[in-house]
């Protein structure tokens, strides 16, 4: 009788170890299966987040539109006016305020600034902008306005 008992103890953890062994299989299986998931989904949110800049068929880097400047008073509203005036010159400026380096803006080109209200409170996409259409009324073309603009707010900058 007592042979029997053990026979019975023995078969039972035998049972129980394969169970033990058959999850622990499912368990390491189920892991990489979502570490894999896991890291084509970092992959996929790495190239939205950072597409490279195209030119749209307008010719814009920035495709998104302007909002109006009838949503600010004074020198913000000059700005949004102006920016929707020449899109195609303050698309092609690098905004000195580096806002394009932040990720809370995803900001491709100065014009970016004036798709949110992020060029309604900054000194100097403002300024970049007031030059820019300066400088295309006297007849500037794009690659010297954008020299111009490049020498004059390089020491604008925002450090940090």
């Amino acid at each position: 009788m007592g042979n029997k008992k053990n026979n019975q103890k023995k078969e039972n953890n035998k049972g129980i170890n394969s169970a033990i062994i058959g999850a622990a299989i499912v368990f390491i299986v189920l892991i990489g299966y979502m570490a894999s998931r896991s890291s084509e989904k970092v992959d996929s949110q790495i190239q939205v987040s950072n597409p490279p800049e195209q030119v749209s068929v307008s010719g814009l880097i920035e495709t998104r539109p302007l909002l109006p400047p009838e949503m600010w008073k004074g020198k913000a509203a000059e700005a949004y006016k102006l920016a929707a005036e020449i899109p195609q010159v303050v698309d092609a400026q690098y905004c000195y305020c580096d806002c394009s380096k932040n990720p809370r803006f995803k900001h491709k080109t100065l014009l970016t600034c004036y798709t949110d209200d992020h060029g309604s409170n900054c000194d100097i996409c403002q300024n970049e902008v007031f030059v820019s259409y300066d400088l295309y009324k006297k007849g500037y073309s794009i690659p010297d306005i954008k020299a111009q603009i490049d020498k004059e707010f390089e020491k604008h900058r925002h450090n940090g």
